[in-house]
């Protein structure tokens, strides 16, 4: 039977039925869902660092070592005004601090005992502070460090014949906590007894690496505070018997480094030792310069140096100052595949004699020098020369020098240049040292020399301004 155009019409109509509702909810869903995981789904916010700015200066603290009873603690402000400064006794019990007025220009010599203490400035007076103990009775001195998180001390020894002690002064109210990482020729050591060492608020603790962990050779110490902050010092003693030993501080270094200048190499030394410690991962390839008032060069007939991964090297530098060209030689300069730590040790007249590695100084070094202990310098008549070094690029110096008193003996304006060191003879009663430049990379050091030995002061940059974190909210 045909269909009638009717009948095809409603059939054509039945076949384009619109869909249900449930079919409706069931295509659109995922659709929907879609737009709305787009819309709260936050797009991915890059993360920028943002490193401390630099802001005003408003405190500094300077921690002194605990020493002998008759020996001078110095305080002075290098930037030549008046200023003020309080000085605490650290210790079991709560002390009271003394307040300090400290004279344009003038040292003020303390009598603090054998206590470890710390002095504080602020605000104005904190742009300048310095402070140094001059042990009595012989020419050792250290310039008293600022309290910070990290210091590395490299040469040390832990054994019969040359003993380290670690002096650790915690400025602050609260505790904090030290851990002493301690490297030999060997590697890494593995050293429970010193990690984790609580330091009690306004304290200082000590620590004989000979008595807690025994070891022969020369060692290289890092000790980082993980809770609050610390001014590290370290106390070396050498010679087995009571009427050879001699004894002075090892300034510390602030971190490894690719270059170290060791600058300040007394005149009649002997027995000239450099040590290298590498805390990397990877083998340290290390090429040696002598830096002398003329020229930089390199000694010949030296071998290869290679200082394995996490661990000290022992140069002995007798050949590579043995030569003509090497005469007068101020310093030594390390440069290195890898950062490295690195300090001298020698011998003038039987006294231990350290020279570090030398930190770049900004706008500003000073040193408080031989003249501003009490009496001045006990083993008889002292000479001392500056030695500058390191500039980047040739440039102009100004440097001041002032007795205890505040009077100016000496006022210079240096010039320096790249690739050799410059030495200038300093007044015998001179008290407190300054020196600025415009940035120009230079390092210094003074040697102060007597009849008894020597001793190597390290000119230190005078902190002009604190960092402050940046707070940002946390990312996602």
């Amino acid at each position: 039977m045909t269909e009638s155009p009717t009948q095809r019409g409603r059939r054509a109509v039945q076949g384009r039925r619109r869909p249900d509702v449930t079919t409706l909810i069931a295509l659109a869903l995922p659709v929907v869902t879609a737009v709305a995981v787009g819309l709260v789904t936050p797009h991915p916010t890059p993360v920028v660092a943002h490193p401390p700015s630099e802001g005003r200066l408003v405190q500094l603290d300077r921690g002194c070592p605990p020493g002998s009873s008759d020996d001078t603690v110095a305080v002075a402000n290098a930037t030549g005004s008046a200023a003020r400064a309080t000085q605490r006794a650290l210790g079991e019990g709560p002390t009271e601090p003394t307040h300090l007025r400290l004279p344009a220009g003038a040292v003020v010599a303390t009598g603090t005992g054998a206590d470890s203490v710390v002095l504080t400035a602020q605000d104005a007076s904190a742009v300048g502070l310095v402070a140094a103990r001059f042990a009595s009775g012989s020419v050792a001195s250290v310039q008293c460090p600022v309290a910070s998180s990290e210091v590395w001390f490299t040469g040390v020894g832990a054994r019969a014949g040359q003993q380290t002690v670690l002096q650790i002064a915690n400025p602050d109210a609260g505790p904090a906590v030290v851990d002493v990482s301690v490297y030999s020729g060997k590697g890494l050591v593995d050293t429970p007894e010193v990690r984790g060492i609580r330091v009690p608020g306004r304290s200082v603790a000590s620590v004989d690496l000979a008595q807690t962990i025994p070891r022969r050779g020369e060692l290289a110490v890092q000790v980082a505070v993980s809770r609050g902050r610390a001014a590290i010092t370290a106390l070396e003693s050498a010679g087995l018997s009571e009427s050879s030993r001699t004894g002075e501080w090892l300034p510390g270094q602030a971190e490894p480094s690719t270059t170290n200048l060791l600058l300040g190499l007394p005149r009649d030394g002997e027995r000239r030792v450099l040590t290298l410690a590498n805390p990397g991962e990877s083998e340290a390839v290390v090429s040696l310069e002598l830096v002398t008032d003329s020229n930089t060069f390199e000694p010949t007939g030296l071998p290869r140096i290679r200082v394995r991964p996490g661990s000290v090297l022992r140069v002995p530098l007798a050949q590579a100052l043995s030569g003509k060209a090497a005469e007068g030689a101020t310093g030594v300069l390390v440069d290195s595949s890898v950062p490295l730590t690195a300090a001298v040790r020698s011998r003038v007249a039987g006294d231990l004699v350290l020279t570090p590695s030398a930190a770049d100084l900004g706008e500003e070094g000073a040193a408080l020098l031989p003249g501003a202990a009490a009496g001045g310098p006990p083993t008889g008549a002292a000479t001392a020369s500056l030695v500058l070094a390191g500039a980047t690029s040739a440039g102009r110096a100004t440097l001041t020098v002032r007795n205890a008193a505040g009077e100016a003996l000496l006022e210079r304006t240096i010039r320096v240049v790249p690739d050799r060191s410059l030495t200038v003879p300093l007044p015998r009663d001179g008290a407190l040292l300054d020196l600025t430049s415009a940035d120009l990379g230079i390092a210094a050091a003074v040697v102060v020399a007597t009849p008894k030995g020597a001793t190597v002061v390290p000119v230190l940059d005078v902190p002009q301004h604190s960092l402050t974190a940046q707070v940002a909210p946390a990312g996602p």
